[in-house]
């Protein structure tokens, strides 16, 4: 037990390192993506985190 928990807290964070702002961006473009497919497209689609940067 007392090896377990540092190991899990330590995943936890490294889990933590790989959320960045572009993956929530293109995580919110996907669903919107999905959302409009095989519906009029009402609104312009977001751009890439590259040219919204």
């Amino acid at each position: 037990m007392k090896i377990l928990m540092p190991s899990l807290i330590t995943l936890l964070l490294v889990g933590c390192g790989t959320i960045t702002e572009q993956s929530i961006y293109e995580g919110i473009r996907y669903q919107q993506k999905a959302k409009d497919v095989g519906v009029e497209a009402k609104s312009q689609p977001l751009p890439s985190y590259d040219q919204y940067k």
